[in-house]
Protein backbone atom coordinates (compact mmCIF):
# COMPACT_ATOMS: atom_id res chain seq x y z
CA UNK A 1 0.00 0.00 0.00
CA UNK A 2 1.44 3.06 -1.33
CA UNK A 3 1.89 5.62 1.59
CA UNK A 4 0.57 9.56 0.96
CA UNK A 5 3.56 11.82 0.58
CA UNK A 6 4.92 14.36 3.85
CA UNK A 7 4.20 17.08 1.84
CA UNK A 8 -0.07 16.02 1.01
CA UNK A 9 0.16 15.15 4.64
CA UNK A 10 1.00 18.64 5.81
CA UNK A 11 -1.84 19.80 3.13
CA UNK A 12 -4.51 18.01 4.89
CA UNK A 13 -3.57 19.23 8.38
CA UNK A 14 -3.84 22.34 7.44
CA UNK A 15 -6.88 22.53 5.91
CA UNK A 16 -9.76 24.42 7.38
CA UNK A 17 -12.18 22.56 9.35
CA UNK A 18 -16.25 23.14 9.04
CA UNK A 19 -17.32 24.90 12.19
CA UNK A 20 -19.94 23.11 14.17
CA UNK A 21 -23.87 24.94 14.02
CA UNK A 22 -24.34 25.34 17.47
CA UNK A 23 -27.32 23.96 18.74
CA UNK A 24 -30.46 25.94 20.14
CA UNK A 25 -29.71 24.60 23.38
CA UNK A 26 -26.34 26.26 23.34
CA UNK A 27 -27.57 30.01 22.02
CA UNK A 28 -27.79 32.27 25.05
CA UNK A 29 -30.66 34.12 25.15
CA UNK A 30 -31.06 37.96 24.73
CA UNK A 31 -31.06 39.78 27.55
CA UNK A 32 -33.39 42.78 28.05
CA UNK A 33 -36.62 42.92 27.09
CA UNK A 34 -38.43 41.06 24.63
CA UNK A 35 -40.80 38.76 23.50
CA UNK A 36 -39.93 35.33 25.65
CA UNK A 37 -40.11 31.72 23.79
CA UNK A 38 -43.47 31.26 22.22
CA UNK A 39 -45.52 28.59 23.89
CA UNK A 40 -47.57 25.73 22.30
CA UNK A 41 -50.76 26.97 23.59
CA UNK A 42 -51.98 30.23 25.40
CA UNK A 43 -52.99 30.63 29.06
CA UNK A 44 -56.77 30.18 29.63
CA UNK A 45 -58.76 33.53 30.01
CA UNK A 46 -61.15 32.29 32.40
CA UNK A 47 -60.69 30.05 35.47
CA UNK A 48 -63.81 28.24 36.36
CA UNK A 49 -65.32 26.62 39.17
CA UNK A 50 -68.52 24.63 38.92
CA UNK A 51 -71.00 24.77 41.73
CA UNK A 52 -73.85 21.93 41.10
CA UNK A 53 -74.94 19.39 43.80
CA UNK A 54 -75.43 16.77 40.93
CA UNK A 55 -72.29 15.11 39.98
CA UNK A 56 -73.38 13.86 36.46
CA UNK A 57 -74.35 17.73 35.40
CA UNK A 58 -70.68 18.70 36.48
CA UNK A 59 -69.32 16.10 34.78
CA UNK A 60 -71.76 16.85 31.42
CA UNK A 61 -70.75 20.77 32.06
CA UNK A 62 -66.57 19.86 32.51
CA UNK A 63 -66.88 17.93 28.93
CA UNK A 64 -68.41 20.35 27.40
CA UNK A 65 -65.58 22.96 28.56
CA UNK A 66 -63.33 20.86 27.50
CA UNK A 67 -63.70 21.40 23.94
CA UNK A 68 -62.66 25.69 24.75
CA UNK A 69 -59.45 26.02 25.54
CA UNK A 70 -59.56 29.34 26.89
CA UNK A 71 -61.52 28.04 29.87
CA UNK A 72 -59.66 26.43 32.43
CA UNK A 73 -61.71 24.56 35.40
CA UNK A 74 -59.94 25.14 38.74
CA UNK A 75 -62.46 23.64 41.30
CA UNK A 76 -65.46 22.01 41.60
CA UNK A 77 -68.00 22.24 44.40
CA UNK A 78 -71.52 20.39 45.37
CA UNK A 79 -73.06 22.77 47.94
CA UNK A 80 -72.53 26.29 49.19
CA UNK A 81 -69.69 25.79 52.01
CA UNK A 82 -67.55 24.13 49.66
CA UNK A 83 -68.14 26.81 47.17
CA UNK A 84 -67.05 29.71 49.49
CA UNK A 85 -63.85 28.04 50.40
CA UNK A 86 -63.15 27.17 46.70
CA UNK A 87 -63.61 30.94 45.30
CA UNK A 88 -61.92 32.00 48.18
CA UNK A 89 -59.01 29.48 47.79
CA UNK A 90 -58.75 29.58 43.91
CA UNK A 91 -60.36 33.09 42.97
CA UNK A 92 -61.88 31.76 39.85
CA UNK A 93 -62.79 34.87 37.68
CA UNK A 94 -65.72 32.89 36.62
CA UNK A 95 -68.38 30.83 38.40
CA UNK A 96 -71.29 28.39 36.66
CA UNK A 97 -73.49 28.73 39.41
CA UNK A 98 -76.76 26.10 39.91
CA UNK A 99 -79.54 27.92 41.83
CA UNK A 100 -80.55 24.43 42.97
CA UNK A 101 -78.47 23.24 45.58
CA UNK A 102 -80.63 20.43 47.31
CA UNK A 103 -81.94 22.55 50.18
CA UNK A 104 -79.73 25.56 49.10
CA UNK A 105 -80.20 28.42 47.08
CA UNK A 106 -77.09 29.45 44.36
CA UNK A 107 -78.11 33.28 45.03
CA UNK A 108 -76.62 32.69 48.67
CA UNK A 109 -73.56 31.94 47.55
CA UNK A 110 -73.17 36.08 45.59
CA UNK A 111 -72.63 37.65 49.55
CA UNK A 112 -69.79 35.51 50.00
CA UNK A 113 -67.99 36.61 46.74
CA UNK A 114 -65.44 39.16 46.03
CA UNK A 115 -66.73 42.71 45.23
CA UNK A 116 -65.93 44.43 42.16
CA UNK A 117 -63.62 45.00 40.11
CA UNK A 118 -62.77 41.68 41.46
CA UNK A 119 -65.92 39.97 41.35
CA UNK A 120 -66.14 36.72 39.03
CA UNK A 121 -68.78 36.48 36.18
CA UNK A 122 -71.46 34.41 37.35
CA UNK A 123 -73.13 32.08 35.02
CA UNK A 124 -76.11 30.71 36.46
CA UNK A 125 -77.22 26.66 35.66
CA UNK A 126 -80.83 25.80 36.07
CA UNK A 127 -84.16 23.73 34.79
CA UNK A 128 -86.43 26.45 35.57
CA UNK A 129 -86.85 29.39 33.55
CA UNK A 130 -88.89 31.87 36.22
CA UNK A 131 -85.92 33.13 37.76
CA UNK A 132 -83.90 34.24 34.53
CA UNK A 133 -84.44 38.18 35.29
CA UNK A 134 -83.47 37.98 39.21
CA UNK A 135 -80.28 36.34 37.72
CA UNK A 136 -79.78 39.11 34.96
CA UNK A 137 -80.56 41.68 38.31
CA UNK A 138 -77.55 40.31 40.08
CA UNK A 139 -75.64 40.94 37.08
CA UNK A 140 -75.41 37.31 36.00
CA UNK A 141 -73.84 37.10 32.13
CA UNK A 142 -75.67 33.93 31.22
CA UNK A 143 -78.08 32.07 32.16
CA UNK A 144 -77.96 28.01 30.78
CA UNK A 145 -81.34 25.93 31.04
CA UNK A 146 -80.60 22.09 31.88
CA UNK A 147 -79.90 20.08 29.65
CA UNK A 148 -76.89 22.16 28.71
CA UNK A 149 -75.55 21.70 25.03
CA UNK A 150 -72.64 22.54 23.36
CA UNK A 151 -74.24 25.74 21.08
CA UNK A 152 -75.61 27.32 24.09
CA UNK A 153 -72.67 27.12 26.44
CA UNK A 154 -70.79 28.59 23.22
CA UNK A 155 -72.95 31.46 23.26
CA UNK A 156 -72.57 32.60 26.51
CA UNK A 157 -68.74 32.64 26.13
CA UNK A 158 -68.82 34.75 22.99
CA UNK A 159 -71.40 36.58 25.04
CA UNK A 160 -67.91 36.45 27.85
CA UNK A 161 -65.48 37.50 25.20
CA UNK A 162 -67.33 40.23 23.93
CA UNK A 163 -69.87 41.97 26.39
CA UNK A 164 -70.49 44.54 24.24
CA UNK A 165 -71.93 41.93 21.13
CA UNK A 166 -74.27 40.81 23.47
CA UNK A 167 -77.49 42.64 22.03
CA UNK A 168 -76.25 41.65 18.62
CA UNK A 169 -76.03 38.27 19.91
CA UNK A 170 -79.30 38.04 21.21
CA UNK A 171 -80.81 39.19 18.60
CA UNK A 172 -79.11 36.74 16.49
CA UNK A 173 -82.46 34.41 14.02
CA UNK A 174 -86.22 35.02 14.73
CA UNK A 175 -87.89 35.32 18.19
CA UNK A 176 -90.95 34.11 19.15
CA UNK A 177 -93.58 35.87 21.31
CA UNK A 178 -93.09 33.99 23.91
CA UNK A 179 -89.04 34.34 23.84
CA UNK A 180 -87.41 36.09 26.81
CA UNK A 181 -84.34 38.11 25.08
CA UNK A 182 -81.01 39.46 26.87
CA UNK A 183 -79.78 43.18 25.91
CA UNK A 184 -77.08 45.43 26.98
CA UNK A 185 -77.81 48.66 28.33
CA UNK A 186 -74.98 51.25 29.30
CA UNK A 187 -72.91 47.70 31.03
CA UNK A 188 -76.48 46.60 32.28
CA UNK A 189 -78.21 42.57 31.34
CA UNK A 190 -81.76 43.36 30.58
CA UNK A 191 -84.11 40.03 30.12
CA UNK A 192 -87.09 41.40 28.22
CA UNK A 193 -89.91 39.38 27.15
CA UNK A 194 -90.92 39.96 23.86
CA UNK A 195 -94.42 40.29 24.36
CA UNK A 196 -93.38 43.25 26.98
CA UNK A 197 -92.47 45.03 24.26
CA UNK A 198 -95.17 48.39 22.85
CA UNK A 199 -92.78 50.16 20.62
CA UNK A 200 -89.61 50.36 19.12
CA UNK A 201 -88.30 53.61 18.27
CA UNK A 202 -85.37 54.35 16.05
CA UNK A 203 -82.63 57.41 16.13
CA UNK A 204 -79.71 56.65 13.64
CA UNK A 205 -78.56 53.19 14.36
CA UNK A 206 -79.84 53.16 18.17
CA UNK A 207 -83.19 52.51 19.40
CA UNK A 208 -85.88 53.53 22.17
CA UNK A 209 -87.49 50.55 23.09
CA UNK A 210 -90.29 50.93 25.18
CA UNK A 211 -91.76 48.40 27.70
CA UNK A 212 -95.70 47.83 28.88
CA UNK A 213 -94.36 48.73 32.48
CA UNK A 214 -93.38 52.18 30.91
CA UNK A 215 -90.03 51.41 31.49
CA UNK A 216 -87.79 52.73 28.26
CA UNK A 217 -84.41 51.17 27.16
CA UNK A 218 -82.12 52.95 24.72
CA UNK A 219 -80.13 50.33 22.94
CA UNK A 220 -77.29 49.85 20.23
CA UNK A 221 -79.29 48.21 18.04
CA UNK A 222 -80.67 49.22 14.63
CA UNK A 223 -84.64 48.91 13.77
CA UNK A 224 -83.55 46.67 11.11
CA UNK A 225 -81.87 44.28 13.28
CA UNK A 226 -85.40 44.62 15.31
CA UNK A 227 -87.74 43.64 12.54
CA UNK A 228 -85.76 40.97 11.71
CA UNK A 229 -85.70 39.45 15.00
CA UNK A 230 -89.04 39.85 16.11
CA UNK A 231 -92.29 37.68 15.00
CA UNK A 232 -94.37 39.84 12.00
CA UNK A 233 -97.86 38.41 12.96
CA UNK A 234 -97.12 40.31 16.10
CA UNK A 235 -94.96 43.84 15.23
CA UNK A 236 -95.68 46.78 12.30
CA UNK A 237 -93.11 48.22 10.62
CA UNK A 238 -94.81 51.13 9.52
CA UNK A 239 -92.28 53.50 8.19
CA UNK A 240 -88.07 54.38 8.80
CA UNK A 241 -87.96 54.61 12.93
CA UNK A 242 -91.18 53.13 14.23
CA UNK A 243 -91.88 49.40 14.94
CA UNK A 244 -95.03 49.07 17.17
CA UNK A 245 -96.26 45.70 18.75
CA UNK A 246 -100.04 45.85 17.11
CA UNK A 247 -101.66 44.30 20.81
CA UNK A 248 -100.59 47.89 22.63
CA UNK A 249 -102.58 50.22 19.68
CA UNK A 250 -105.18 51.35 21.25
CA UNK A 251 -106.37 54.45 18.83
CA UNK A 252 -105.30 56.28 15.69
CA UNK A 253 -106.69 59.63 15.05
CA UNK A 254 -105.84 61.08 11.34
CA UNK A 255 -105.14 65.04 11.81
CA UNK A 256 -104.99 65.19 8.18
CA UNK A 257 -102.94 63.67 5.13
CA UNK A 258 -99.98 63.86 6.11
CA UNK A 259 -100.60 63.66 10.22
CA UNK A 260 -102.15 60.20 11.63
CA UNK A 261 -101.65 60.62 15.61
CA UNK A 262 -100.89 56.70 16.98
CA UNK A 263 -102.09 56.20 20.52
CA UNK A 264 -99.58 53.36 21.86
CA UNK A 265 -99.97 51.70 25.50
CA UNK A 266 -98.20 52.88 28.20
CA UNK A 267 -97.23 56.21 26.57
CA UNK A 268 -98.29 59.32 27.77
CA UNK A 269 -98.50 61.14 24.32
CA UNK A 270 -99.38 59.79 21.12
CA UNK A 271 -96.14 59.35 18.24
CA UNK A 272 -97.06 61.13 15.07
CA UNK A 273 -97.34 59.41 11.73
CA UNK A 274 -96.96 60.90 8.30
CA UNK A 275 -98.64 59.56 5.02
CA UNK A 276 -96.31 56.79 4.54
CA UNK A 277 -96.71 55.49 8.47
CA UNK A 278 -100.47 55.78 8.52
CA UNK A 279 -100.98 54.04 5.01
CA UNK A 280 -99.21 51.04 5.63
CA UNK A 281 -101.04 50.85 9.48
CA UNK A 282 -104.24 51.30 7.56
CA UNK A 283 -103.34 48.52 5.27
CA UNK A 284 -102.10 46.15 8.01
CA UNK A 285 -104.97 46.35 10.06
CA UNK A 286 -107.30 46.14 7.41
CA UNK A 287 -105.81 42.98 6.62
CA UNK A 288 -106.54 41.86 9.88
CA UNK A 289 -110.46 42.48 9.30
Amino acid sequence: MKKPSSAAAKAKAKAPTKAKKPSPASIPAPSGPGPGPASDKEAPTWRALLVDDDAIARSCLRAFLGQHPEVAIVAEASDLASAAHAARDHLPNLIFLDIHLDAEDGFSLLPHLPSPPHAPEIVFVTSEKARALQAFEVGAVGYLLKPITAPRLAETLTRLRSPAATAKEALSGTLDQSDTVLLREAGRLHAIAIEKISLILAEGSFTHVHLRTGEKLFLSQTIGKWEASLPPALFLRLDRSTLVNRSRITKAEARSRDCTLLHVDPLPTPIELGRIGASRLRKLLLADK
